[in-house]
């Protein structure tokens, strides 16, 4: 998507568009991998949370 971005000029609507698709991707994928790390702590913690200290 970046490359396709790369191509558009510089103030169209198509190149509004596609960064705020690849915006939305980012956000994606900043999400699961935030919520994998909050599950693996609430099953760490589930799982035995007095042996930590």
């Amino acid at each position: 998507m970046k490359r396709r971005l790369k191509l558009k000029s510089s103030s169209s609507a198509n190149r509004h568009k596609l960064n705020q698709k690849i915006a939305r991707l980012h956000q994606k994928i900043s999400d699961t991998r935030k919520d994998f790390h909050f599950q693996l702590a609430y099953h760490l913690c589930d799982q035995g949370g007095d042996d930590i200290r």
